[in-house]
């Protein structure tokens, strides 16, 4: 098979052979021979041409025997050829300033008698494509599928390499053909250089960035962590190699880190500054690079990119370079280009800049999935288009990556490999040519896609929403059906809420209800009542959602928090990872970031003695001043699905079909053969009486008991604040004296934390001494409070009034549009808080108004 291919890739030129018939005879005695007719001696050729723009001419000749001549512009069949060998001849042809052609552009071919002979002329376009690898088979980079069989691949470590060495989410330039319609594309070379490799110095949690070799790298929900590194677990001092891309605010966004396995090499892209040639120096970011004794490969200019390479770290910010290269544009005229990323200096919607390449658009200008005036700073997009004499990229097409709106993790209920499509919690979510496919299960599939995705898979899609449909930006597979239990599996997801009643909301139509037994919490980590969460909940708001799907369809949360900060408000921080290290209560550090507790920290479920290092936990909290998380809530952090099913209620018996199935208020309660019975039996189950039920949902939304404890008849219940206070032993709650012993259970708090004026509620029974002994002690959780008004009364920075009330602030106290010396007389101030025994507002939050 021989075709005629443009560019660089081989000549495509097919040709086939179709039988027109022919004479046959049949030599008998009844029969005798006919007079044989003459033979054909001419034949035919039908030509077909692919590669071009619609409504574009080709330019291809074909000759002869005979003197035979004849130039086509499109595809034809040439009848009554003289059977013999022809020349095709195909001329290159430039189309909106794309040059399209064959990379064999003559070609001999031989008509036979009274024959067709088919052959295909494809043209192709030399193309260059820079973006970021969304998947393999052979390699995805800006929603095209390459051919990389006789690609050369190179690196940062081997100019030779192969495609294993490269991964999803690294940013590369790609060299290659395709024809105008996006036929047969095929890469010849791939080059892959990383922004930065070195050791991280800097990690802000807020802010959601790191830093190396001086460089902020920013992260966001597509940056791809390798192996079981994440943001989280990433620690100072760790080697990382990093590949980013710049935003709109000329920030780096970090697509792709991984851990470097080689300490000693230094590695950094940017864009030179501040040159100085006589001290041989100049800047990339914040760092000074210093040239001196490095071998410099090209011209160095401020403003051109260079690649840098150091066998030492930066000492006092300057980084002593053994290698400077000057990185070229890779884009030349003639040449499809496609750049992707977003939009910078918005001149207006026919000039602007993507990935610092300048883009105009014209009348001829294509728009997918948007339209021109969508255009605006910060858009994402593809552009692909050739490039005017000034360098300009002129697009011929735009495709528009819109933002991500939901996040599933649910198992996989139907795949159809036809209409690229899959279904997981209910929804249909498509797969389009740009969507982003991983495998971290243990399958670890490189060239994962849609056909190796099987019904029960676990997935994690980010999608957007694109008119009625859900399209996948991203799809991670992290369990394959054989490793999932289905009966414990709690499906997640984030979204905007809609449709929201008394008992439950729609998030992009899944329909999600609450019940007595889901938890609900704010986004600062605070527990809010089903009342209190309702009563925020507006419509658009982000929710994240933990639920159990059930028979009908719909999702029962066991867990629902809301995001419904002020666009001012600072991020909150929520940390998950492992304690390194544990003094106290009050200071300990996960995954090398200090935290602290403060009276109002919540314990979620757990008794907070329980802290110590190497227990995985997820804090929720703020940065003080110092820096150290102020910890609101803090609850284990477990791998097992089962755990975010676990729930508790308490109360009276309100309808009793049996032991084995009752309800306490609305909420069902089922009992089997494991439930655990304390201070009774199944037999005392029964009508109004008061028990505390600890199990999992189930999907029918039940409680399965896995305790049951009845009230014991002499048991005892005081609450209030600690009057007295001796020792954790010895205290009163008014007039009762209360003691503790080893077996109390304390929520809400530890022993450490009884003090004098501190809020209680203890449950026991009380001694021979009628002295109230502990079964529990349970912290009440601080209501926070807000005071707004003028500093009316200043005597320090923790000893001011505002509206009356006096407030003290301390080392864990968050200042915002302003710091702790602008408190004075006057100052106009917004303060939040809670009470401590002395009623003196202890300040979380001084806001300075405007």
């Amino acid at each position: 098979m021989n075709k005629f291919v443009a560019g660089t890739a081989l000549s495509l030129l097919t040709l086939s052979i179709m039988g027109c018939g022919g004479s046959s005879s049949d030599d008998s005695e009844q029969n005798p021979p006919t007079q044989q007719q003459p033979q054909a001696t001419v034949g035919s050729a039908k030509i077909n041409i692919s590669g071009l723009p619609n409504d574009s001419s080709a330019n291809i000749t074909v000759s002869g025997p005979n003197g035979y001549s004849k130039t086509l512009t499109g595809a034809e069949e040439l009848k009554d050829l003289v059977v013999g060998d022809y020349t095709v001849a195909v001329t290159a042809v430039t189309v909106n300033g794309v040059t399209y052609s064959a990379s064999n552009s003559e070609q001999t071919i031989t008509i036979s008698e009274n024959q067709v002979t088919s052959f295909d002329v494809a043209y192709q376009a030399p193309i260059v494509s820079s973006g970021v690898i969304t998947g393999f088979g052979s390699v995805y980079i800006n929603g095209v599928r390459f051919n990389t069989d006789n690609a050369a691949f190179s690196t940062d470590d081997k100019d030779n390499d192969s495609e294993d060495a490269l991964e999803v989410g690294m940013v590369v330039t790609l060299e290659g053909a395709m024809g105008a319609n996006g036929e047969t594309p095929t890469a010849s070379k791939i080059k892959y250089n990383a922004s930065a490799e070195g050791p991280v110095s800097v990690i802000n949690l807020a802010e959601q960035s790191f830093t190396v070799l001086g460089q902020v790298y920013y992260v966001d929900e597509f940056t791809e962590f390798d192996d079981e590194l994440t943001f989280e677990a990433l620690l100072v001092g760790d080697y990382v190699e990093v590949s980013a891309k710049q935003n709109a605010d000329e920030q780096w966004l970090a697509t792709r880190v991984e851990k470097s396995s080689d300490s000693e090499d230094i590695k950094l892209k940017g864009t030179v500054a501040e040159l100085n040639t006589e001290s041989k120096q100049f800047n990339i970011g914040t760092l000074i690079i210093d040239y001196s004794s490095a071998e410099v490969d090209g011209e160095l200019a401020n403003e051109v990119m260079v690649k840098i390479k150091a066998s030492s770290e930066p000492v006092d910010n300057v980084l002593t370079a053994d290698e400077v290269q000057v990185k070229t544009m890779p884009f030349a005229a003639g040449q499809k280009v496609f750049v992707e990323g977003e939009i910078d200096d918005f001149e207006s919607a026919s000039l602007f800049e993507v990935n610092d390449q300048m883009v105009i658009t014209n009348e001829q200008t294509v728009f997918a999935v948007g339209k021109l005036e969508d255009l605006q700073e910060g858009i994402q997009v593809v552009v692909s288009g050739a490039l005017n004499e000034e360098n300009q990229l002129v697009a011929h097409l735009i495709r528009f990556k819109q933002a991500t709106k939901l996040k599933l993790e649910g198992l996989v209920s139907e795949v159809d490999e036809d209409d690229s499509e899959l279904e997981l919690m209910g929804t249909t979510v498509t797969i389009n040519e740009f969507t982003q496919f991983i495998d971290v299960s243990k399958a670890k599939v490189r060239r994962f896609r849609l056909d190796d995705i099987n019904e029960g898979d676990k997935l994690v899609v980010k999608a957007a929403k694109v008119a009625d449909d859900v399209v996948a930006r991203q799809v991670k597979r992290f369990k394959v059906a054989a490793d999932v239990n289905a009966d414990e599996f709690v499906n997640k997801l984030e979204g905007e809420a809609s449709a929201i009643s008394e008992m439950g909301f729609t998030v992009e139509g899944i329909r999600i209800e609450t019940s007595e037994l889901t938890k609900f919490e704010a986004d600062n980590g605070d527990a809010l009542l089903q009342a209190e969460f309702f009563e925020l909940l507006v419509e658009g708001d982000e929710v994240e959602v933990k639920a159990v799907q059930q028979e009908d369809g719909t999702f029962l949360a066991v867990k629902v928090e809301i995001d419904n900060d002020d666009a001012d408000e600072e991020r909150y921080i929520d940390l998950e990872g492992v304690i390194d290290s544990f003094t106290s209560l009050t200071e300990f550090s996960v995954n090398g970031h200090a935290v602290t507790t403060q009276l109002n920290t919540r314990y979620a479920g757990f008794n907070p003695e329980q802290l110590a290092v190497g227990v995985a936990v997820e804090v929720k909290g703020e940065l003080n001043a110092e820096g150290v998380i102020v910890a609101r809530k803090i609850e284990l952090d477990s791998e097992d699905d089962s755990d975010e099913r676990e729930a508790e209620i308490e109360g009276k018996i309100s309808e009793f079909t049996s032991a084995q199935s009752f309800k306490i208020g609305e909420q069902v309660i089922v009992t089997n053969d494991q439930t655990e019975f304390k201070h009774g039996t199944a037999s005392d189950l029964a009508l109004d009486v008061e028990v505390e039920v600890e199990g999992e949902i189930n999907n029918d939304g039940a409680l399965v008991a896995k305790k049951v404890e009845f009230a014991e008849q002499d048991e005892f219940e005081v609450e209030g604040k600690v009057t007295e206070f001796t020792s954790k032993t010895d205290f009163a709650i008014g007039e009762q004296k209360i003691t503790t012993t080893t077996n109390t259970e304390f929520k809400n708090g530890s022993a450490a934390m009884l003090q004098l004026g501190v809020e209680l509620e203890v449950e026991g029974t009380l001694n021979e001494d009628q002295v109230l002994v502990a079964k529990k002690v349970e912290f009440e959780e601080v209501d926070e409070v807000e005071v707004e008004g003028e500093v009316t009364q200043f005597t320090s920075l923790t000893n001011f009034v505002v509206d009356g009330k006096t407030i003290t602030t301390n080392a864990n106290t968050r200042f915002v549009k302003g710091k702790a010396s602008d408190l004075k007389q006057g100052a106009k101030v917004e303060v939040k808080g809670f009470y401590n025994e002395s009623s003196v507002l202890v300040a979380t939050k001084v806001k300075f108004e405007d």
